[in-house]
């Protein structure tokens, strides 16, 4: 009891889960501020000492090669000042983000409440979303956000959801973040959480995200093998390893038998969006190629617009750089600072692949966790502010040894 009222005191621990969509619609620059000010409340009123693992030095090391490839671009390139300033606020987010990482991992959380936020939010975006098919994909204006905007599928017009976020990639970002923990907050009540994951696919879906499809479909096989098979879980808990090795061998003898219809699946979904493929590979050929011939060592730093035109559709501006983290990490701070990169992921992966799981609740934050680990092979995790440092405070909250398991554990005390 003592600790649970010593905890709702600290607010500035929670107020980026409770105040998610007040920040999530400010522009940028607010959306930078108000983070950094709870990132500040959060670190001045923490009793931790800063205690930097790995993953904290390499990323350090990636962000002082970062404001280096910054200054040098800005003084001998020749680049326009707003995306000098975009530049300069995509690193001073990595830097927040990176400091609520740092203390979180060893911050006292009621993950009940964090929990409880997390269901609230998921059910605002429903909501948003039962608006857009409601009003059949008519475009809602709020503070110059849009709940949807127009898409290209197979050469047909079609309407995608963004609820009011800045692309709808966030919409899936965001599932992976909220889901995990407010299926922690709904352990007790299995049809309400069984109801949460069911009615999320159509939110997903009407994204139109191809990523985000699949991931959602591992999710909710995850959700089936691990909170509604209890038993199994008890199992995996047990035996991981052999567990792991047997499931990956029965997805190998799925995928031989049934490989024709997998290939011809997978060629539909992946000419869904013909328009986007091409473009991002646009993307990705133009920003190595510039990044090699111009600055290897230390990147180019700052994300210049470029001009793409799909065959029949207008002529569009996308930053180079962007559209996968890793490949733009590359193009921002070099061969260098890409490999530090690299080398701070797997850092702090590994310890937490290595991890015991406590519950199926940290399995399944674990597995959202990976999923946005591979989503980013496709998006920019810092595509938009709240999402590094949402993604960095589940990274945390895994590494974090205090996580409470006293109220969601159906299998504690059982080996």
């Amino acid at each position: 009891m003592g600790i649970t009222l010593r905890l709702r005191g600290h607010w500035e621990r929670y107020a980026i889960f409770q105040y998610f969509w007040v920040i999530a619609v400010l522009p940028k620059a607010l959306q930078l501020v108000a983070l950094g000010g709870l990132m500040l409340l959060a670190v001045l009123r923490s009793d931790r000492k800063l205690r930097p693992d790995r993953f904290v030095l390499l990323q350090g090391l990636c962000l002082m090669i970062y404001a280096l490839s910054i200054a040098v671009n800005a003084i001998l390139g020749n680049h326009p000042t707003s995306r000098v300033f975009a530049a300069v606020n995509t690193w001073a987010i990595n830097l927040v983000a990176l400091v609520l990482y740092a203390f979180y991992r060893n911050m006292e959380l009621d993950y009940r409440r964090i929990g409880k936020y997390s269901l609230i939010n998921l059910l605002i975006l429903i909501g948003l979303w039962l608006v857009f098919e409601v009003t059949d994909g008519t475009k809602i204006m709020f503070w110059g956000r849009k709940i949807s905007d127009d898409d290209w599928i197979n050469g047909l017009l079609d309407m995608r959801f963004m609820g009011f976020l800045d692309y709808s990639n966030l919409v899936i970002l965001s599932i992976l973040f909220f889901y995990p923990l407010a299926l922690r907050y709904l352990a007790q009540k299995p049809l309400l959480s069984l109801g949460l994951t069911m009615i999320l696919f159509p939110v997903v879906s009407a994204t139109n995200s191809r990523t985000g499809l699949a991931l959602m479909a591992v999710l909710f096989l995850a959700y089936v093998l691990f909170v509604l098979q209890k038993t199994f879980f008890r199992i995996y808990r047990k035996y991981r390893p052999h567990t792991i090795i047997l499931c990956g061998i029965l997805a190998l003898v799925v995928g031989i038998a049934a490989f024709n219809m997998a290939v011809g699946i997978l060629q539909k979904f992946i000419s869904l969006r013909a328009g986007s493929n091409n473009m991002r590979i646009f993307i990705y050929t133009e920003s190595m190629t510039q990044m090699l011939s111009e600055s290897p060592v230390i990147g180019i730093g700052i994300k210049d617009l470029l001009a793409f035109q799909a065959d029949g559709y207008a002529m569009q501006y996308y930053a180079l750089g962007s559209h996968s983290t890793y490949l733009g990490m590359f193009y921002k701070i070099g061969l260098l600072g890409g490999t530090l990169y690299l080398l701070s992921l797997i850092a702090v992966f590994i310890p937490i692949l290595k991890s015991r799981d406590k519950d199926n609740h940290l399995l399944m934050l674990k597995i959202c966790v990976l999923g946005t680990a591979l989503m980013m092979a496709l998006e920019d995790i810092d595509g938009s502010n709240w999402s590094i440092c949402l993604f960095y405070l589940l990274l945390a909250f895994l590494r974090n040894p205090k996580w409470d398991e006293s109220k969601t554990n159906e299998i504690k005390g059982q080996s």
